[in-house]
C-alpha cells in the first residue's frame, strides 16, 4: 500500500511547483505585453523637417532616437545624428514648449526599434503642436528617427514593479505549500509511529 503521507507531500509540493512556474509565465507574459504596450500612441517624426503632431495625453513626454540594435552600429549612429542636432517644439500660434534634458537614460529596444532617450517636455493640455528638427551643419546620409511616447519613464517603473510582484508573490505562496505539506508529512509520520511498549512490574 502506498504511504498516503507521501502522496500528500508528492501533490502539494507539485502544487508549489506549478503556483511557481504559473509566476514566473505571468512574470514573462506581463512585462512582454507591458513593454509593447509602452509604445502604443507613439508618435514618430523625421529629422530634419517641420511636421504637425497630434499629442493625445496631456503631461510628460520622453523624445527618442531610434538607431540600429547592434552596439557597435548604435554608438557610431548615435553620435553621427546627433550631431548639430537642434529640436525646437511650439503650439500652433508659435509658443515655443521647454525641452529639457531627461533624468537618467531610457531606452526601449521593441520590434527590431531601439531609442534612446533624448529630451523630455511636459503640455498642460491635448492637441496640436508644431515640432522642428533642424542640423546645424552637415545632414547625416540618412534621416534621423525620432519618437515621442507620454509617461515613459512612469509606465515602465509600474510594468516592471507588478511583474515582480507576480512573480514574488507566486514564489511566496509556493514556498508556503512547501512548508506546509512538509509540516503535514512530519506530522503524519509522528501519528504513525508506534508506541513503545509499557514495562509492567510484577
Amino acid at each position: 500500500m502506498s504511504n498516503p503521507n507521501k502522496t500528500k507531500l508528492v501533490v502539494l509540493c507539485v502544487l508549489a511547483g506549478l503556483i511557481i512556474l504559473a509566476g514566473v509565465a505571468g512574470f514573462v507574459y506581463h512585462l512582454f505585453t507591458g513593454l509593447t504596450g509602452l509604445t502604443q500612441g507613439i508618435v514618430r517624426v523625421q529629422a530634419p523637417g517641420r511636421q504637425e503632431i497630434q499629442l493625445d495625453e496631456p503631461g510628460q513626454y520622453t523624445i527618442f532616437l531610434e538607431v540600429s540594435p547592434g552596439a557597435e552600429a548604435q554608438a557610431v549612429e548615435y553620435e553621427d545624428l546627433l550631431k548639430g542636432l537642434h529640436l525646437r517644439l511650439e503650439t500652433l500660434s508659435g509658443q515655443a514648449i521647454k525641452l529639457g534634458q531627461v533624468r537618467g537614460s531610457s531606452t526601449y529596444d521593441l520590434e527590431g526599434r531601439r531609442g534612446v532617450s533624448l529630451m523630455q517636455f511636459e503640455i498642460t493640455s491635448a492637441g496640436r503642436y508644431r515640432f522642428l528638427a533642424d542640423y546645424e551643419k552637415s545632414t547625416p546620409a540618412r534621416p534621423a528617427t525620432l519618437t515621442m511616447i507620454q509617461g515613459f519613464a512612469a509606465k515602465l517603473t509600474r510594468v516592471i514593479i507588478i511583474g515582480l510582484a507576480i512573480m514574488f508573490g507566486a514564489l511566496l505562496l509556493g514556498g508556503l505549500v512547501i512548508v506546509l505539506a512538509v509540516v503535514l508529512y512530519l506530522s503524519g509520520r509522528k501519528k504513525q509511529a508506534p508506541t513503545p511498549p509499557r514495562l509492567v512490574r510484577t
